[in-house]
């Protein structure tokens, strides 16, 4: 089936987006972080990963992150 994992896909994405419009500019991932993150939705997508769930940004990891960078 093309789209059976469609919802959770969706939320992925969705999380992934929360945490681009975070409203400290400090806590915000940066691009090359988003571009891991779509590349791993995708991943997921296309049968690549072998389970079910896939690693997320969460807004603590988001300041963790960030909190690293200058």
């Amino acid at each position: 089936m093309r789209y059976s994992n469609i919802e959770e896909e969706m939320i992925e994405m969705l999380q992934i987006a929360m945490a681009c419009i975070a409203r400290m500019l400090h806590q915000r991932p940066k691009m090359s972080d988003v571009l891991k993150m779509v590349e791993n939705v995708q991943q997921f997508d296309n049968g690549n990963q072998l389970s079910t769930g896939s690693p997320m940004l969460t807004p603590d990891a988001v300041g963790q992150k960030s909190s690293e960078e200058p």
